[in-house]
Formats: C-alpha cells, sequence, structure tokens
C-alpha cells in the first residue's frame, strides 16, 4: 500500500471560473511520474461539510497510503498549511449559498497538524523554482473544513494534509503540475 495517493481538488468558485486545484489533481492522476502513484483523483464541492461527505467513502473504499488535499488561495505562492482549525470564519458564501461561522467539530482540539512532510515538499518546490510558504491558517473557507475535518476523522493515516495553489493566471499550467508532480513524488518518498 505503500506510495498510493489520493489527492482532492474543489471545483470552480466565487470569481474563480476555474480553480487551479481541480486542473491541478486532474493533471496529476495521469501525469508520466506522479500519475503512477496517484489511486484516485477527486474533485470536491466548494460546500462546507459536503466536501467532506463526497470524500469519506472515498476514504473508506479506495485503498491508500496518504492524502493530499489541494485547494486554491489567491496569491501567487503555494502554501503549505501546518495547521487545520476547528473554525469556520470566512465572509463569503460556499456554493450552496451557506455562509459558515463556528465550531466545525464540536468537542474537538481547536488545531490539528499536518501530517505530511512539509519540509520535504518545501525542498521539491525549491528545486523546481516554486515560490511556497509555511502557513499556520488555512483560511475559514472550505479549504480548511475539509482539512480539518480529514485530520480529525483519519486519525490513523499518516500522511495528510492541505497545500494551496495559486490560480491560474499567476501560475502557469505546466509549472503548477510540474510542481504538484514533485509534492506527490516527495510524499512518496517519506511513505
Amino acid at each position: 500500500m505503500s506510495g498510493q495517493l489520493i489527492v482532492t481538488g474543489f471545483r470552480s468558485f466565487g470569481r474563480f471560473a476555474e480553480n487551479s486545484s481541480e486542473r491541478l489533481v486532474r493533471a496529476l492522476s495521469t501525469h508520466p511520474s506522479a500519475g503512477r502513484h496517484v489511486v484516485r483523483a477527486e474533485v470536491l464541492p466548494v460546500e462546507y461539510g459536503t466536501s467532506f461527505e463526497v470524500l469519506e467513502p472515498v476514504l473508506r473504499s479506495v485503498e491508500h497510503s496518504a492524502l493530499i488535499c489541494f485547494g486554491l488561495a489567491d496569491g501567487d505562492e503555494f502554501r503549505l498549511e501546518r495547521l487545520a482549525h476547528n473554525r469556520s470564519s470566512s465572509e463569503a458564501f460556499d456554493n450552496a449559498g451557506v455562509q459558515a461561522s463556528g465550531t466545525i467539530v464540536e468537542g474537538a482540539p481547536e488545531t490539528l497538524a499536518s501530517r505530511l512532510p512539509l519540509d520535504a515538499i518545501a525542498l521539491a518546490l525549491g528545486t523546481q523554482s516554486v515560490p511556497f510558504y509555511f502557513s499556520d491558517d488555512a483560511g475559514g473557507f472550505v479549504c480548511n473544513d475539509l482539512f480539518f475535518r480529514v485530520l480529525h476523522a483519519e486519525r490513523d493515516l499518516t500522511l495528510c494534509g492541505l497545500i494551496h495553489v495559486p490560480p491560474l493566471e499567476r501560475l502557469a499550467e505546466e509549472k503548477l503540475v510540474a510542481a504538484g508532480a514533485a509534492i506527490v513524488e516527495a510524499v512518496v518518498r517519506t511513505s
């Protein structure tokens, strides 16, 4: 089972007619090197709670050793998310028209740490000359909601976390996919 990954991205939302995370996971599933490790690429709805409800049966039915969730964040850099917060706090509405605020999972800790090898991923991105930074706040929107729910539910999954990617107008798709493939390879090397 080592080296078998599920990768997720999100559908379009808000002002983003195309979600770079969706394009990335679709490309990774057929990528010459990364594709041999991706056992499932799932594109999730941009809806609080529902994104996890769609992913949960996949996690139960597809054998995997790692889960990399990709999300879109406005900016020029990849954001290596270190912490998921047990709160939703965005002023934006999701694609179902919901504006969530408050606790995500009652009785759960305030934060959960990513279980991805972020230092190895940073090294891989650096060798690709892809700008990135470490982040301790995955935001208060659907990405953080999914990130927290996954970490809380998948306690036995050693390699699991979220990485935000820039929009396509800020990073060419070819470079986005090359960086995504480098991330997959970094995770596989530690599995």
